[in-house]
């Protein structure tokens, strides 16, 4: 990721309902990270936002989450303090609401699917074996 190539979305292409499995992280101009997964329907649509430690720029640990999503490691939910997207709090009860700034303004990040004005096109690549691991 890159301030040029801000977006990454990974998607479960083995899980039904299609297009409603996925894992997105879009680093933000201060260099936080703002991380999507969904797993299903509206109420199934998470997020948590990742800020930047000191004056690194560390994909690792977001990287991290994201392969262990992709792959179905345990422990990959634990590791963000995950909250109801805002468009579906009311769906998970409206206490685990994100705080205001948390949130993609006006929706998710980048549905699957769906493009966005200069959005630079994307291929969806099928989890396998990581060589070295």
């Amino acid at each position: 990721m890159s301030l040029t190539w801000r977006v990454v979305i990974v998607e479960r292409l083995d899980r039904e309902p299609a297009g409603h499995h996925y894992i997105q992280v879009c680093l933000d101009d201060d260099l936080s990270y703002r991380v999507e997964y969904r797993e299903g329907g509206p109420d199934r649509h998470f997020q948590a936002r990742v800020p930047r430690e000191h004056e690194v720029f560390a994909v690792e640990p977001v990287a991290e989450v994201v392969r262990a999503w992709a792959f179905d490691r345990p422990g990959w939910r634990e590791a963000l303090p995950w909250v109801p997207w805002p468009g579906t709090a009311h769906l998970a009860g409206a206490g685990n609401a994100p705080t205001s700034g948390s949130a993609a303004p006006g929706g998710p990040l980048l549905r699957p699917g769906v493009s966005r004005p200069g959005a630079r096109e994307a291929r969806t690549v099928r989890p396998g074996p990581v060589p070295g691991r």
